[in-house]
């Protein structure tokens, strides 16, 4: 057989769940995500060094809460393959998440908050959610090629935005 004829074969993997973790996933993501954002609200009330040390602290917190729910996440996905991760690429992921919520979470804490700040900071970190999700799967190291659906990514990557937007709105 050609490496062409390889190329064009497509077989889909069973996939499960294993549901214990995903309800793991929901609950760290929920009281993580609740006490991150509960610590970006005494940002607008501080100034100088401890507004930077507040931002700081709530942009590692939200940016660990996301990794950390993602990856009890993905070890909930169960493939029939033996799955590792890059080391580099995993930490990488961290940082950005870190990162873009801490830019999202500065634009979003300034006063007065207007509607442009709210959607710019929620835009913000819902992109660190998407890049940090992107860049953790880039990390994976498995013998099987990923397949997405341009659709439902799209889909997704807009929820993730307006979902972003709304816990700041609350926080704020």
């Amino acid at each position: 057989m050609a490496v062409k004829d390889l190329t064009s074969i497509s077989t889909a993997l069973s996939t499960t769940y294993d549901l214990r973790l995903v309800v793991l996933s929901l609950v760290v993501a929920i009281i993580s995500s609740y006490t991150a954002l509960d610590m970006a609200g005494q940002v607008p009330a501080t100034q100088g060094l401890a507004r930077k040390l507040w931002l700081g602290g709530s942009a590692i917190a939200l940016g660990i809460s996301i990794w950390v729910m993602h990856f009890i996440a993905m070890l909930a996905y169960e493939l029939p393959i033996p799955i590792t991760y890059d080391i580099a690429t995993t930490i990488l992921s961290l940082l950005v998440a870190i990162a873009l919520c801490g830019v999202g979470l500065s634009i979003a804490s300034k006063r007065p908050l207007g509607w442009l700040a709210l959607l710019a900071g929620g835009t913000f970190v819902g992109l660190g959610i998407i890049g940090m999700h992107f860049t953790a799967i880039r990390g994976m190291r498995l013998a099987a090629m990923p397949v997405y659906n341009p659709l439902f990514v799209i889909g997704a990557g807009v929820f993730t935005i307006l979902m972003s937007i709304a816990a700041l709105w609350l926080a704020f």
